[in-house]
């Protein structure tokens, strides 16, 4: 492989997922929060599965999963949360580097 296009696109599009979360679940009305806490939930699983693999172009998801958890816990859906901190575990798990999560 020869990395991920532009080694920030993964971190971009997931604060671009959850700021797409944020507004549309304050935004009031039936919305499709749910459908985007999925797929951000499912995005951040795929990236913590394939950081192995790209340990340039994703050394950086777990500060960017846990910032997002540190910052924005309380907004985020409990299922989207939970999704996360499973993440989290996976990536510590595989020994992805993290400044901080050690």
């Amino acid at each position: 492989p020869h990395g991920l296009q532009g080694c920030n696109r993964p971190s971009v599009f997931l604060f671009r997922q959850q700021a797409a979360l944020s507004s549309s679940s304050s935004g009031g009305g039936g919305g499709d929060g749910g459908e985007t806490a999925k797929e951000l939930g499912d995005l951040a699983l795929f990236l913590a599965h394939v950081a192995p693999f790209y340990p340039n172009d994703l050394a950086d998801l777990p500060d960017q999963i846990g910032g997002l958890l540190d910052t924005n816990a309380r907004a985020l859906p409990s299922g989207l949360r939970v999704h996360l901190v499973q993440v989290l575990i996976l990536l510590v798990n595989r020994k992805v580097n993290s400044c901080s999560i050690h």
